[in-house]
């Protein structure tokens, strides 16, 4: 996650794959229901959320 911040070249690229892999989404609906995404992790996502690429 950290490689999908602002501070990296290709952040945007990177941030968005991550957003949409299909492991990355079931891992985090795990970690969700065993109360274990943390503060930090939501921090990262709303990070590589504003960077992303989306089509409008």
């Amino acid at each position: 996650m950290s490689k999908c911040t602002k501070e990296n070249s290709y952040a945007a690229v990177k941030a968005t794959n991550m957003l949409d892999d299909d492991c990355y989404i079931e891992i985090k609906k795990f970690l969700i229901q065993e109360g274990q995404w943390t503060d930090k992790l939501k921090t990262f996502e709303d990070e590589m959320k504003q960077i992303s690429l989306r089509l409008v």
